[in-house]
């Protein structure tokens, strides 16, 4: 699984690059050189952005990840794809 797969270093990437316009060229770039980490901040980005259905903060975006990170689960029952009041993430 991806997930065990990420790189630590970039734990703090959310911290560290806060706007997405910034964000986004960075992601990008990590593509090439560490695919897996990549693609589990991708992750988290689509994850937050279904959740709120607005750009996410830092912080919404730092609490899916730690929460992947730790093992956590995040669930979108069927419905939350079409109404946004509906997303959770699973404790």
């Amino acid at each position: 699984m991806i997930v065990e797969e990420f790189d630590r270093k970039f734990r703090d990437f959310f911290s560290q690059n806060k706007n997405a316009l910034d964000r986004w060229p960075q992601l990008a770039a990590l593509f090439a050189s560490d695919y897996k980490s990549a693609r589990v901040l991708f992750m988290t980005e689509v994850l937050a952005l279904i959740d709120k259905w607005k750009e996410p903060t830092a912080e919404e975006l730092n609490r899916i990840l730690f929460h992947i990170l730790e093992g956590g689960h995040v669930a979108f029952p069927p419905r939350s794809i079409w109404d946004s009041s509906a997303v959770r993430v699973a404790a």
